[in-house]
């Protein structure tokens, strides 16, 4: 359904222009805020599948042959599930971008974070959109996923939890001992952890659902046809 696979390529394209910045250095506060008005937009998305999926379900319960053995299903628990974690998602990468915002409008240099820090940020950011974006090829294409991209989603997600290890591991090293940058790198970790347990792995699926993320739903029908394309990587 486009609304579904359209909010998880929208979340990837955000966080891979947050890492891109990052990772390159180009983070200025214009540059910022525009990431953060962004990801602010990213709830309407969720409440435009909400209702094509209320939409659908409502369509299905009044057509009778909907019923019989051989009627097509309404959308199940599937739909509820990745709406779950397309919401989540949308919640903790607002926290992201409002840190790097409030981050990029400091003047002072000791409070900016420097490359040893923004680098692993960013290749962390990197994997959970990569992530995000598998999952939402694996689930909701329009056609049967590629050969090998359950098993690609799988490394994915385990990549992703690696990064926010590594991440863990490095920042603390690399943060300055004052209350301003303690504080701005802990919202920081905060954020990413966050979004990690709220990110489709690979053990139980999306996010804290419980759900397998390999399994794909029936087809919804409703208002909206198409998929949007997700973007490919950039590094």
């Amino acid at each position: 359904m486009a609304p579904v696979s359209s909010g998880f390529c929208s979340r990837q394209e955000i966080l891979y222009a947050v890492a891109e910045g990052l990772a390159r250095g180009n983070w200025d506060g214009p540059t910022a805020g525009g990431w953060h008005e962004r990801t602010l937009r990213l709830r309407h998305l969720v409440e435009q599948a909400r209702s094509a999926i209320g939409w659908s379900r409502e369509s299905m319960r009044g057509n009778h042959r909907g019923r019989g053995p051989r009627g097509v299903s309404p959308p199940g628990r599937t739909y509820d599930d990745a709406l779950a974690v397309l919401d989540h998602v949308a919640v903790h990468l607002a926290g992201v971008t409002r840190t790097v915002w409030e981050i990029a409008g400091h003047h002072d240099e000791a409070e900016r974070p420097g490359p040893r820090i923004t680098r692993p940020y960013a290749d962390f950011l990197h994997h959970a959109g990569r992530t995000i974006g598998l999952y939402g090829r694996t689930r909701f294409a329009e056609t049967d996923p590629e050969p090998g991209l359950p098993e690609t989603l799988h490394e994915a997600a385990e990549e992703l939890r690696q990064s926010l290890e590594e991440l863990h591991h490095r920042l603390p090293g690399t943060v300055r001992d004052t209350p301003g940058t303690l504080a701005t790198h802990g919202a920081l970790l905060a954020h990413a952890r966050r979004l990690a347990d709220h990110s489709p792995r690979s053990d139980s699926g999306d996010g804290d659902t419980g759900s397998d993320i390999t399994s794909r739903p029936a087809a919804v029908t409703g208002p909206a046809s198409g998929t949007a394309g997700c973007p490919a990587q950039w590094w």
